[in-house]
């Protein structure tokens, strides 16, 4: 569900992110998918010509 502003070039969108160790638990049956991790961040500024997320610490 992307949306675009009236400036050119401006993409934003919605994204979840995921807890993939807890995604793997959970997909393994070791913790139940209630307690996967993860987090909905809106009108998230979208690089157009990136591939993946940046791992930031």
């Amino acid at each position: 569900m992307t949306t675009s502003t009236k400036k050119m070039g401006i993409v934003t969108t919605k994204i979840i992110v995921t807890n993939l160790v807890d995604e793997i638990l959970a997909e393994r049956g070791f913790i139940p998918n209630e307690q996967v991790r993860s987090i909905t961040l809106d009108s998230v500024l979208v690089e157009r010509s990136a591939t993946r997320l940046l791992k930031i610490i």
